[in-house]
């Protein structure tokens, strides 16, 4: 009886659901800009990562996803970032684009924290016409859906170059497709 009564109470709360699926990451630590825009200019030198993770080879529709980000420190203790991200699932392909500013300010024993905030866009493609249907003259299905939506993101990094650091971002302050 208890188990009836859960599945009924989630099939009434899941009348429509809306879901989105962020780029994965596997390698943090070569992503830092793209993850949280107070990174940018941390390091001493421009930095530039190329990464590229393609899931479940020989399967049509895996996923795949490529990065490619750079940052460099300013005057006056500015950093400036950019970064690309490209992912795709099956018939769905988005593309981000960004550029970061950070601000640090430097603290007591070579502490540093800075603050970042990021803005640029989700460009979302999804290829629905190209989809095997049960039933071919759904209307839904007729056009392909291409969005294009404005993003920013902020974050904080405390940091003591080469000892250790604390991160927390919000990447996607508002809600894409």
């Amino acid at each position: 009886m208890k188990k009836t009564i859960l599945v009924i109470l989630v099939l009434l709360t899941a009348l429509k659901v809306n879901a989105q699926q962020d780029p994965q990451y596997t390698q943090y630590m070569y992503n830092m800009n793209v993850i949280n825009p107070a990174y940018a200019g941390s390091s001493d030198a421009t930095s530039i990562g190329i990464l590229y993770r393609d899931q479940w080879e020989g399967l049509d529709g895996a996923p795949k996803t490529a990065t490619m980000n750079v940052h460099f420190p300013a005057a006056n203790n500015i950093g400036f970032g950019f970064s690309a991200i490209s992912d795709e699932i099956g018939p769905v392909s988005e593309t981000n684009l960004y550029v970061d500013v950070s601000y640090t300010l430097n603290l007591a024993n070579e502490n540093r924290l800075a603050f970042g905030i990021k803005a640029g866009g989700t460009f979302h493609d999804i290829g629905l016409i190209d989809l095997s249907l049960i039933d071919p003259n759904d209307p839904f299905f007729a056009n392909d859906i291409n969005e294009n939506t404005p993003n920013f993101g902020a974050g904080l990094y405390f940091y003591k170059p080469n000892k250790y650091y604390v991160s927390v971002s919000v990447p996607n302050i508002l809600e894409s497709v």
